[in-house]
């Protein structure tokens, strides 16, 4: 895959991870990795951003890793997404019960359309050919991004599925098993 590659120098850039964070949130499926500045000798980042889906992979559990093989052979360019914990079903013979109230996809993956790699004071920004002419557009929005910094005075509010007894119960359950 061929992609338009434009590298820049940056001053601040924990401030443009912000800025980029607050741009991202116009798409629909972004993926955003931070190092949180932990030293590593072979890191080829700080922070990355990928948005915008050229094409993606979703599927169930069932030949998942298989799919993601033939996705990423086809694909042959920077692919973003997770893996959950029910693809086990397709590595071993098991199954899960437990109530499922996100409904996520087993495995997703996407292409995008933009990339931007943050590294020792550059910002390097990877356009898919469809879109390099929005490069100077995107970075001049982005470098005039400002943060809201407002403080959240709600309480979060956590709600727990099961009562205390009932979790104790399982667990003495588990424990005879």
């Amino acid at each position: 895959m061929t992609r338009v590659v434009k590298k820049i120098s940056i001053n601040k850039p924990n401030h443009l991870g912000d800025q980029l964070l607050v741009w991202a949130k116009e798409y629909f499926t972004f993926a955003w990795l931070d190092s949180n500045n932990y030293p590593q000798d072979y890191s080829t980042f700080d922070k990355v951003l990928a948005v915008g889906v050229k094409s993606e992979l979703m599927t169930d559990s069932k030949n998942a890793f298989s799919k993601l093989d033939r996705y990423q052979q086809h694909i042959k360019d920077y692919i973003f997404g997770y893996l959950t914990y029910d693809l086990k079903n397709d590595t071993e013979n098991l199954s899960s019960k437990n109530s499922d109230h996100l409904a996520f996809p087993d495995l997703y993956f996407f292409q995008p359309l933009k990339i931007f790699f943050i590294k020792n004071g550059f910002l390097e920004l990877h356009y898919d050919m469809s879109c390099a002419q929005d490069i100077e557009k995107d970075l001049d929005v982005i470098l005039n991004t400002e943060i809201p910094y407002k403080k959240n005075n709600q309480a979060i509010r956590i709600h727990q599925r099961i009562d205390k007894q009932e979790y104790f119960n399982k667990l003495t359950q588990i424990q005879k098993h």
